[in-house]
């Protein structure tokens, strides 16, 4: 199951590159995939290790849910909101 995740993740990575490419203004695009870079390395790869405080909060299993899809979907909603400058630049 961790093969077929991580071939959809790797996937999705050189997707949203493609994006962070095409919607951020030439000047400043090595500045935010540097950026992107740091985040996703630093702060989401350090995401295990918050779920054991939150075990001992709520449960091993509330603890997982809210990890790892409840992070997925704060990062779509994240996305989501970073395309309207997008569609309103389109727009004029």
């Amino acid at each position: 199951m961790l093969l077929l995740y991580y071939f959809c993740a790797e996937t999705w990575f050189a997707i949203l590159f493609t994006v962070i490419v095409e919607i951020v203004n030439p000047d400043v695009k090595a500045i935010s995939i540097a950026l992107f870079l740091f985040i996703m390395n630093n702060i989401g790869g350090n995401f295990p290790v918050i779920v054991a405080p939150i075990r001992d909060a709520i449960g091993y299993r509330e603890a997982i849910y809210l990890v790892w899809p409840g992070m997925i979907a704060a990062s779509a909603v994240l996305f989501f909101v970073a395309s309207i400058p997008l569609k309103m630049r389109n727009r004029a």
